[in-house]
């Protein structure tokens, strides 16, 4: 106070100045402030950019991912529906196995019923030749026939040989009933327990009348005879 009184121009410059220096303080918080408010303005806009940005993309991944379940689900129901197509296919075919088997289990049957008929139609042929030639060597002279004669005519016995072919038709015919019965395949191996005895396919186990030993085989193969020549 006592230098502005004794100098009044300085204590006018003093003021001034302080003056002067107010105004840049109110002038610079107003910059900064305004400075502020300009960033925040600027932050929260980049804020809420960035909030739709995130929605947008949870949006996005919600989408994606109830897509990718509804393609799972197609997936499964799918995979469900060809296991089922699978199963049916399975189960038609094993049907359609075992209508094949029992189907050769009658034809093979049928095979040894034909081939018993033959033999017994061969024997029974042999037996006509037979009487035939007896009739006509006991013919008297006077052209009757000897009656005799005629009933005396013996049997002709089936060879070995005929005996042991039947029974490998036989063998083979249960061979086929066992498949069916067993639900085996065409390269398994049936015992000689599955197939002979009182409640089997043949009540007794056959045999070969010149001591030949019969080997099963598989039932797409057909029973052999060690014996030579005895084969069907």
């Amino acid at each position: 106070m006592k230098l502005n009184r004794l100098n009044p121009r300085r204590g006018d410059w003093v003021s001034r100045r302080r003056r002067s220096g107010s105004a840049l303080v109110v002038a610079g918080l107003g910059l900064s402030t305004a400075i502020f408010v300009g960033i925040s303005g600027v932050l929260y806009a980049g804020k809420a950019k960035q909030g739709r940005e995130l929605g947008e993309a949870q949006a996005e991944i919600q989408k994606l991912s109830q897509l990718r379940k509804n393609n799972v689900v197609k997936e499964i129901n799918s995979v469900a529906k060809y296991k089922n197509e699978r199963d049916d296919a399975i189960a038609a075919k094993t049907r359609a196995e075992a209508e094949l088997l029992t189907a050769k289990a009658g034809l093979s049957l049928l095979q040894t019923e034909k081939a018993n008929m033959k033999l017994e139609n061969a024997q029974l042929q042999i037996e006509i030749a037979t009487l035939k030639l007896q009739l006509k060597s006991a013919t008297p002279a006077g052209g009757g026939m000897n009656p005799q004669l005629v009933r005396s005519v013996p049997k002709r016995p089936l060879s070995p040989k005929e005996i042991c072919i039947g029974n490998l038709h036989q063998i083979q015919g249960a061979k086929r009933q066992w498949a069916v019965y067993e639900k085996k395949g065409q390269g398994d191996t049936p015992p000689a327990t599955g197939l002979f005895g009182v409640i089997k396919f043949i009540k007794t186990e056959p045999y070969c009348p010149d001591g030949g030993e019969y080997k099963i085989g598989m039932v797409s193969e057909k029973p052999t005879c060690s014996h030579k020549g005895h084969t069907y």
